[in-house]
């Protein structure tokens, strides 16, 4: 593989998980782990799934091994994102910046639009949002139950006169059940399997993850929310390690998410490139 090709694939991954911390809780929560710490995330989700927009800023910073030929083996990836939800149909822009590389992304009618570095832009279909939004990510109730019946040592972990803290670990089996209910939205939509997925499944033995959140007390919003996550080999690449860290504002503004004109003329993906 390239360092041209493997800057790519990093980026793409780094897309691929960052739309978990983004998407953040966006359907009601159904069952799962009960008490005080679960009943502060239950109405959260309750709480987001009635927000028809809002952004999103922060960082991520990656640590891998197989950056090193890029002469440095971490990263800090700049991120913004504005999501609109009306009447069930999610729209999301998220971009990107690392090392002067621009990234965009757009989840449009349940298409995925990535603009690639020297590749110009490519799509993927989501298996037609089967489950609306889906994603690896914590947006629709199947997958917020995956997250409840996932969810260790799940805690309240401070508060002060604006929000009340939350914090949970997870490990290889969330990360499992999304990648199977992933594929098998994808499987039902007809669609090829993604090489980037594989990548992560293999890997989930060393996957370990923690996240935080703090939910505001007026209304059970989400004002900030990081999560860190690690694995032991990423593909054969080596090891990573992820810091993501967001503030979540202005909801209910006035956001329209457009996809670009540039867009509309996207490849289709193919995973086999790099």
């Amino acid at each position: 593989m390239t360092m041209k090709s493997k800057t790519i694939l990093i980026l793409s991954l780094l897309s691929l998980l960052a739309l978990l911390f983004s998407s953040g809780c966006g359907k009601k929560s159904q069952g799962g782990v009960e008490g005080e710490p679960m009943d502060v995330l239950r109405q959260a989700s309750e709480s987001m799934a009635r927000v028809q927009t809002y952004r999103l800023k922060g960082t991520m910073s990656m640590k891998a091994a197989a950056l090193m030929g890029t002469g440095s083996d971490s990263w800090t990836v700049e991120m913004n994102s504005e999501i609109e939800n009306r009447d069930g149909d999610v729209r999301q822009h998220m971009s990107m910046s690392v090392s002067g590389i621009s990234m965009d992304a757009y989840l449009v009618e349940g298409v995925y639009y990535q603009q690639l570095p020297g590749e110009g832009w490519m799509k993927m279909s989501l298996a037609e949002y089967r489950t609306q939004n889906m994603d690896l990510g914590m947006v629709d109730p199947e997958q917020l139950g995956i997250l409840a019946d996932s969810a260790l040592d799940l805690k309240v972990v401070g508060e002060d006169q604006e929000a009340v803290g939350v914090s949970f670990r997870l490990g290889k089996e969330y990360l499992l059940a999304s990648i199977d209910l992933y594929r098998r939205n994808m499987q039902d939509g007809g669609e090829q399997e993604l090489e980037g997925l594989e990548m992560l499944e293999k890997s989930a033995e060393d996957f370990s993850a923690t996240v935080s959140m703090w939910i505001r007390k007026a209304d059970m919003l989400i004002r900030n929310m990081e999560m860190s996550y690690a694995f032991g080999d990423l593909g054969g690449m080596g090891s990573v390690e992820t810091t993501m860290k967001a503030e979540y504002y202005d909801y209910n503004a006035d956001i329209k998410v457009e996809l670009p004109e540039e867009a509309r003329e996207a490849k289709e993906f193919d995973s086999s490139a790099t």
